[in-house]
């Protein structure tokens, strides 16, 4: 498993700043 939640917390933030 590779940092999912780091990178569900980077999508998530993308999403709401863009």
């Amino acid at each position: 498993m590779k940092n999912s939640l780091l990178l569900e917390l980077e999508y998530n933030f993308k999403l709401l700043y863009f």
